[in-house]
């Protein structure tokens, strides 16, 4: 359940996301789960990490001749 304190923080923080992520339509609930994730952890989790897969990194060579 949800403390009744932190909906209007929460409610502002998945505004703030919604906004940041250039106002998609339909990931207002994800927003919401985000911002409340973010203020009961005290973190704030970035909207890249949220919305894109976490890729590996690759090396590339760059051994021409």
């Amino acid at each position: 359940m949800i403390d009744s304190d932190l909906i209007p923080q929460i409610h502002r923080r998945a505004y703030e996301i919604w906004e940041s992520e250039g106002r998609p339509h339909g990931r207002d609930k994800i927003h919401w789960l985000v911002a409340e994730a973010e203020l009961n952890n005290g973190d704030r989790v970035t909207t890249a990490e949220t919305s894109k897969p976490k890729r590996k990194s690759r090396s590339v060579s760059s051994t021409r001749t």
